[in-house]
């Protein structure tokens, strides 16, 4: 019996090891551009509802603390999504996990396009946000999961600059619709070519890791046949069995305690805090920041294009995270985006020109936003293959907690005439904050297979 296992373990040691030091293959780049599309469609659903919630608020006559409940109803519904989808995933796989997100997404965007009250459009909204809350962590697992290591963290923070692309979209169709068409018309941008994404994937393989725990490596070796540069006589090449999960150890045997367990629980607990202080500043900022400059005296249409010029910074940001995190690392890439960004922030909150308002807002997002997508591929490349799922999605939770906090309460002072100045001062203190915990509660991953760093952490 203990040959038998030996060789399954070197049979998937042979396997993971081919994944991880393959050349990236057109194979590789179908699959990461269909990835990266939702993602782009889960970008895209979170923020419009900054470029609708004006009109929304006309449409029912609705009081700003009516608008911010709106507004976090779509991510109470992250965060239900993203509780339940870490162990489900971790159980039914990766690819019906994301069928389900996008299926979701799907259905009530095309709902929310219809809502005929406000009560019916904020069920609609929560449970088109119990999608979206599934799609974001499931995306992480995924790429981590079939890209060779030298392309990991690079992929995975790239990810987040179409995400943060699809913001800057969602100004510019929100700028081009919703004074023409009505705030309906967003959510119908939103749910067709979500559909088309969802019918792609039932041609998308399940991942290798995936396959491998469960104890199916016929099918994982046929993936790997068809995505890896790397030939199979060449698998003994890769590591030793100790750096891969047993394959025939059932998941169930590894409780999701062991994120919170041994060398685990002090990087699970900066990498909560990392995200809540994200999700506080980037939905604070893209729910209410088109509102706050119409308070400004700015008309809609400048309101929106402001608004999307500093968002989409924060691609341009994780553009330039993408290019040097292999070669600086995600700690101090962490570190220096969220100092400089919080410093920014405090900045703008002073600035009283228009030009220097859209600048340093830019640069902060650039700086801010940019460290968010690092901490999206280290959280995504923390967890051991068992428990990957749930780790992503657990502490991904933390910034739709923060999403859910942000735009009610700044809906609330807004209605109580609070300066705008404030939250800027208050958001950038929280970034700062970012970059002391990403300094002493973080852990390098770069240039690191999977079961290497899930081995270091164990010990």
């Amino acid at each position: 019996m203990s040959e038998i296992v030996t060789t399954s373990q070197n049979h998937a040691v042979g396997l993971t090891g081919r994944l991880d030091h393959s050349s990236m293959t057109p194979r590789h780049g179908g699959l990461y551009v269909i990835v990266i599309l939702g993602h782009m469609f889960d970008g895209f659903g979170i923020s419009m509802i900054g470029y609708v919630l004006a009109s929304i608020t006309m449409t029912f006559s609705l009081h700003p603390s009516q608008s911010g409940f709106l507004a976090s109803s779509g991510s109470i519904g992250m965060a239900v999504g993203a509780f339940v989808i870490g162990p489900l995933t971790d159980k039914i796989g990766r690819k019906r996990g994301f069928m389900l997100a996008i299926g979701l997404f799907t259905a009530f965007s095309a709902l929310c396009a219809v809502a005929p009250s406000y009560s019916s459009l904020v069920w609609f909204r929560a449970i088109q946000g119990v999608g979206l809350g599934m799609y974001v962590p499931i995306t992480g697992t995924y790429v981590s999961e079939f890209m060779p290591v030298k392309q990991r963290g690079r992929a995975l923070t790239l990810s987040t600059f179409f995400w943060s692309g699809a913001t800057l979209l969602a100004g510019g169709v929100g700028a081009a619709l919703v004074p023409n068409f009505g705030w309906r018309a967003m959510f119908i941008v939103a749910a067709v070519p979500a559909f088309i994404v969802f019918l792609l994937w039932f041609f998308m393989p399940e991942s290798v890791r995936y396959l491998i725990k469960r104890g199916k490596l016929e099918a994982a070796e046929q993936v790997v046949d068809r995505l890896s540069t790397v030939a199979k006589r060449e698998d003994v090449a890769f590591g030793d069995v100790s750096t891969t999960p047993l394959v025939d150890e059932p998941a169930k045997h590894v409780s999701v305690a062991k994120i919170f367990s041994g060398k685990y629980a002090r990087l699970t607990a900066g990498v909560w805090i990392m995200e809540i202080i994200s999700g506080i500043v980037l939905y604070g900022l893209s729910t209410w920041l088109p509102s706050i400059f119409e308070n400004m005296g700015f008309g809609m249409v400048h309101s929106f294009l402001f608004s999307a010029v500093i968002t989409g910074s924060g691609a341009i940001g994780s553009l330039i995270g993408a290019l040097l995190i292999e070669r600086v690392g995600y700690r101090w890439l962490l570190v220096l985006g969220f100092t400089v960004g919080g410093i920014l922030l405090i900045v703008w909150a002073l600035a009283t020109n228009p030009t220097v308002i859209v600048v340093v807002g830019a640069f902060s997002a650039l700086f801010g936003v940019g460290a968010g997508g690092v901490v999206f591929a280290y959280l995504s490349s923390l967890y051991p293959t068992a428990v990957r799922a749930t780790g992503v999605a657990w502490g991904g939770l933390w910034q739709r907690v923060g999403g859910i906090v942000a735009p009610s309460a700044i809906g609330i002072l807004i209605g109580l005439h609070v300066p705008n100045f404030a939250f800027f001062i208050v958001l950038g203190i929280l970034w700062l904050i970012g970059g002391l915990v990403s300094l002493v509660m973080t852990r390098e991953l770069v240039g690191k297979s999977l079961e290497q760093i899930d081995q270091e952490l164990a010990q």
